[in-house]
């Protein structure tokens, strides 16, 4: 039933009143949600020994039910005669106390002073229903005649949307007159109660303005109440910002609340009020069809936030259906804060979760709490620093699955994609036997290679066409934390390698927490990767491996990994003219933008004769192997598994185990030309 007017200006209009309550009849018509829902807030500024005054009264039951726990000291004034008269007749009888009047509120004919509280639900946004020269008048008298009634210290609860007009115009008018001002985002008006399966769209506010002895000569002092915690406001802009925030954000749970997300998933952060950088990060993901657990949470453990299974929307669709849920909040627990366990966690999500189930779902069932294991995992942040180049980055030890700790490098800019990782082995020193406490020492483990990707590049040398020479010649364009060289030249004897970096940083980083060692097997050169190998190819320098592992700082170019100067035809000619006409390009490609990626395979299949290439599970990389000169594809294929297998019994068993993957290298590999 609507029961608007066609234009919002006769808000104001006895006439409109008189027309509206004549067809509503004796039910009553609640704006902004009932006494059960107001109670705890009217209870903190309302006494029972109060003289109440309710302006703008309607036929809302709000009075008499405050008058029947005990305020009985309650005068109500309507413009509306016939709603005046519908409530004296229906409630008046046998409550001595109560009075329902019709009078204007700006022009009333109380006494000054009168009132210990003047109370306000939707009457100022029912008068300021849009924001013009007169309205704005009209509400400068009724907060006129509002201090004129209200006694020093009374107070004038106003229940608001709070449109940014209407908060405006109060923020204005009470701090010139010195009120305190605090604002409490009402929080129990969930539901209409017309309709209790539609949540509201806006929400609801308290606004307490306390008229002070000293008026005009005092600053305001404004409070808003930030989640159940009171904090100290210096600006009204500042006041407008956070009730904007607050609007903005219950404007989001209703939507989230009354949509489904199967091919997509929402994310939104929640601060807590001492930390700049988000506590908890929430992803909310639903199945298409019935589940059996209507809404559940899964508590993501420290550090493993990056995993496909928790990063990416694909993975997050796999692990709502690996729970069996109609609706999954996946919750990242962000760097930069402490989480004492799991429990605590659960604690202090418990009520907040809530609000992103669904709309129908039923409020007293207890909602599951998922994770990987009993704990939440532990991060240490090692280092912070800044790269010109890159920007912001942190280096963080967490412990992963199987309590294994690794060594990250992380750049904030994309922090959910990890730079480099390094597993760490932890030796502890004893130092007496009474304490049996000691030191503990972090190495890095040298054997082990935690990038799929680098496990994939490290296997492209079993495309070099022989027998592994007395000395492999290798060119590799991004350092990373160095991982990869380091790794190489600890396990096969005859390899020797040029780096390049461009990134200054980038090689601080290596040497101070990855373990890099230079000497004369591995080199760092700080150049552009593009003129270092355009100076290589004039001076007619030769290398038997090329491998490029450059990331792309412009992310909005469709590709990041590598910059699309270095998949150019005229530079992949460059390229060529370093390799060995026995030797290979390994480039790790990492690219979403369909045309582009097609793009790079047409430029390199101009240049190379045979290009295979190897899709990274789980993630968007793949690894492309060029190979210079020679044609026969197959025999090149048969060789190649030869030598991955004579590369394999050099590293030793120490690393065999850990890089058993290579084993299954030629599984998936897909010829592309």
């Amino acid at each position: 039933m609507s029961l608007l007017p066609k234009s919002i200006s006769n808000f104001s209009k006895e006439d409109y009143w008189n027309k509206f309550f004549t067809k509503r009849g004796n039910r009553a018509f609640e704006w902004y949600g009932e006494y059960p829902q107001l109670c705890g807030l009217l209870h903190k500024y309302i006494r029972p020994k109060d003289k109440l005054l309710n302006i703008g009264c309607g036929n809302s039951q709000l009075s008499v039910d405050l008058y029947d726990v005990g305020f009985h000291n309650n005068v109500n004034i309507d413009i509306s005669s016939i709603v005046i008269k519908q409530m004296n007749d229906k409630h008046v009888p046998g409550r001595k106390g109560l009075e329902f009047k019709k009078m204007d509120m700006l022009q009333m004919t109380f006494d000054d002073e009168e009132f210990s509280v003047v109370l306000d639900k939707g009457t100022l946004d029912a008068l300021m229903s849009e924001d013009t020269e007169e309205v704005n008048k009209r509400a400068e008298a009724m907060f006129s005649e509002i201090k004129r009634v209200l006694r020093p210290c009374g107070r004038y609860i106003c229940v608001s949307l709070l449109q940014d007009f209407i908060l405006k115009k109060m923020l204005n008018w009470f701090t010139n007159e010195g009120w305190m001002i605090r604002i409490h985002k009402c929080t129990e008006i969930e539901r209409d109660p017309e309709e209790p399966n539609s949540a509201y769209a806006f929400p609801t506010f308290f606004v307490i303005c306390t008229k002070m002895k000293s008026s005009k000569t005092m600053k305001s002092l404004i409070e808003l109440d930030m989640d159940g915690e009171l904090i100290r406001v210096e600006t009204s802009d500042e006041v407008l910002k956070s009730i904007k925030a607050m609007q903005e954000y219950t404007l989001y749970l209703h939507y989230i609340q009354n949509k489904k997300f199967v091919d997509e998933d929402v994310n939104l952060e929640l601060y807590d009020s001492k930390n700049p950088n988000p506590r908890y990060v929430f992803y909310i993901i639903d199945q298409k069809s019935y589940a059996p657990v209507k809404f559940a949470v899964f508590i993501v453990p420290q550090g493993r936030e990056m995993e496909w299974m928790f990063a990416t929307t694909a993975g997050r669709k796999q692990l709502i259906e690996n729970a069996g849920c109609e609706r999954l909040v996946v919750v990242h627990l962000n760097r930069n804060h402490n989480y004492t366990n799991l429990d605590e966690v659960k604690s202090e999500l418990s009520s907040k979760v809530m609000e992103f189930a669904q709309s129908d779902f039923t409020k007293n069932v207890k909602v599951p709490f998922m994770s990987v294991g009993p704990d939440i995992g532990h991060r240490t942040i090692c280092y912070n620093g800044k790269s010109k180049l890159s920007g912001e980055y942190i280096i963080e030890d967490v412990q992963g699955e199987g309590k294994q700790t690794f060594r990250r490098l992380v750049f904030l800019q994309n922090q959910y994609v990890i730079q480099s990782e390094a597993r760490l082995t932890i030796e502890i020193v004893k130092k007496n036997k009474k304490t049996k406490k000691g030191k503990v020492t972090k190495n890095i483990d040298f054997n082990y290679l935690s990038c799929q990707h680098h496990i994939y590049m490290f296997s492209g040398l079993s495309f070099l066409s022989s027998q592994i020479t007395e000395k492999i010649r290798v060119l590799m364009v991004g350092l990373g934390g160095g991982l990869l060289p380091m790794f190489m030249t600890n396990h096969i004897k005859q390899i020797f390698i040029d780096v390049v970096e461009l990134d200054e940083e980038i090689l601080k980083i290596a040497v101070e927490w990855f373990g890099l060692e230079l000497s004369e097997k591995l080199k760092v050169h700080i150049a552009d990767g593009i003129d270092f190998i355009n100076s290589c190819a004039q001076r007619e320098e030769k290398y038997d491996v090329v491998m490029l592992d450059v990331d792309n700082k412009d992310i909005s170019a469709g590709i990041s990994c590598p910059p699309l100067p270095f998949v150019q035809e005229h530079f992949l000619q460059q390229i060529r003219k370093l390799i060995d006409p026995n030797g290979v390009l390994i480039l790790n490609l990492a690219c979403r933008n369909q045309q582009i990626k097609k793009n790079v395979y047409s430029n390199l299949s101009s240049i190379f004769n045979v290009m295979f290439s190897k899709s990274v599970a789980e993630e968007v990389n793949e690894v492309v192997y060029a190979v210079s000169s020679r044609s026969e594809t197959e025999n090149i294929s048969k060789c190649a598994e030869k030598t991955l297998s004579e590369l394999i019994c050099q590293l030793g068993t120490s690393v065999q185990e850990d890089i058993i993957d290579m084993v299954e290298f030629f599984k998936g590999l897909t010829i592309v030309k």
